[in-house]
């Protein structure tokens, strides 16, 4: 009866001991998911938000340069539509803003596009004087130098930094799926030993 007991007894810890490891490995895998989780929304909501903010502004300056050009060749209408391509990438730099903290290089590349697009529409307004005096399309092409470049070149930067902040999510992402692996494996081996003494 003794030995019988003792079976019982060791049977019960190494049930008990079983389930204590599965619901610290439910508990442990939950925690995992939520990082992952938290990662993914910081993922979605700063970097891809951000990195979107920059390739809508590249496409409005895109389409500034066109006006512009336009402008110069044909006149009217052109200013009015390059205006609202740079009030696109103004609306587009505050929604980047707005998605989280700033490092000191965006603020800086935010502070470039933000002059830049000043003097581009400053540009304009010059080539809208000078349209006035009844220039030629030849003459203000002479006379006037377009900001276009120095927001391009800002935006590339952001592309890159914005580049990088994915890399260190994505690497972050990896960091939380592997470890969450090595936990699970390992509680699945101590599971398995369990389960051994028990039958033992």
């Amino acid at each position: 009866m003794l030995n019988q007991m003792k079976m019982e007894t060791r049977l019960h810890a190494g049930f008990g001991g079983i389930v204590l490891l599965v619901v610290l490995l439910g508990v442990l895998a939950f925690s995992r998911l939520t990082s992952l989780h938290d990662h993914w929304n910081d993922f979605e909501n700063i970097t891809l938000a951000r990195k979107s903010a920059v390739l809508e502004s590249v496409t409005a300056h895109g389409r500034a340069v066109r006006h512009f050009k336009n402008y110069i060749l044909r006149g009217p209408d052109s200013n009015t539509q390059f205006r609202s391509e740079l009030a696109i990438i103004e609306k587009e730099m505050a929604a980047y803003r707005a998605a989280g903290d700033l490092t000191a290089e965006e603020q800086m590349l935010l502070g470039e596009v933000q002059a830049g697009v000043k003097s581009y529409d400053h540009s304009m307004s010059q080539l809208e004087a000078m349209h006035e005096k009844g220039m030629t399309a030849l003459e203000m092409d002479k006379n006037i130098k377009g900001a276009d470049e120095a927001i391009a070149a800002a935006f590339r930067k952001l592309l890159k930094v914005n580049d990088s902040e994915t890399q260190k999510e994505s690497a972050a992402m990896t960091e939380v799926t592997n470890s969450a692996k090595q936990i699970i494996l390992a509680v699945d081996v101590v599971i398995a030993l369990f389960g051994s003494v028990a039958d033992a």
